[in-house]
């Protein structure tokens, strides 16, 4: 999973101490992470409106024109996300009745030291950890989790098995009738070497699936009617 994380401040002074506080806290982790800084309430808004999404928003509350208790308030309310844990960076300490409303993950007073902000991701991480649905697979003894909504699909060959996701290919050892028995009912066996992300799908035919990300699959044969039975179900549930 890369956590996501959006740095939103006029003062390009504090950005900048910022993000680099936030990737030396991550690199230290170990967490693959990417960092998105913005001057603007208005510049943010506009990317969030494109359907972007993040783990992390450190958010300025005194911005020049859109404050940040307004930037948070359309994120709750009008782009419906509960999940990203939003962190108030301030000068001032007169706004907690205002921040309650929004549930901020906390609020950190300038200058930000890096203890008092590695605390505060350590903490949102765990609340992250708690809430989502993840996949878990081993990877040379190492467990590894991946949100279910970023796999595109799984390929097996032999034992091993080839799973592509929204951040590139990743392989394990295993065999897809044991991953059936685990994953979501959106994932569909289309192929006796294939199992899909339904909701990854860009346009479906009788005899083949063209995946978001680019990807061609096509349907085995004792698999089509099942297929087409599935997708057609699926219409009326959604």
């Amino acid at each position: 999973m890369v956590y996501n994380i959006a740095i939103c401040d006029d003062e390009k002074g504090t950005c900048a101490s910022l993000e680099e506080l936030t990737d030396k806290i991550f690199d230290s982790l170990s967490l693959p992470h990417s960092i998105d800084v913005f001057y603007s309430g208005e510049e943010f808004i506009k990317y969030l409106k494109q359907g972007n999404k993040y783990s992390f928003i450190l958010l300025d509350i005194e911005l020049y024109e859109i404050n940040g208790i307004t930037i948070s308030k359309m994120i709750r309310e009008s782009f419906s996300d509960y999940k990203v844990q939003i962190v108030f960076v301030s000068s001032k300490t007169m706004y907690a009745m205002e921040l309650f409303q929004v549930a901020p993950l906390d609020f950190l007073v300038k200058p930000v030291n890096e203890k008092s902000l590695g605390d505060c991701f350590k903490k949102g991480l765990k609340i992250i950890d708690s809430v989502c649905e993840c996949f878990e697979y081993d990877n040379k003894g190492k467990k590894i989790r991946i949100p279910y909504t970023d796999i595109i699909f799984f390929e097996s060959s032999g034992r091993q098995i080839k799973m592509m996701t929204t951040s590139g290919v990743q392989t394990f050892y295993g065999r897809l009738g044991n991953l059936l028995e685990v994953l979501p009912k959106f994932f569909l066996q289309i192929h006796k070497s294939y199992l899909i992300n339904m909701n990854a799908v860009q346009t479906i035919k009788p005899n083949e699936v063209y995946m978001n990300e680019g990807s061609l699959i096509t349907i085995g044969r004792t698999y089509r009617d099942s297929v087409k039975k599935r997708f057609l179900e699926r219409r009326f549930e959604q």
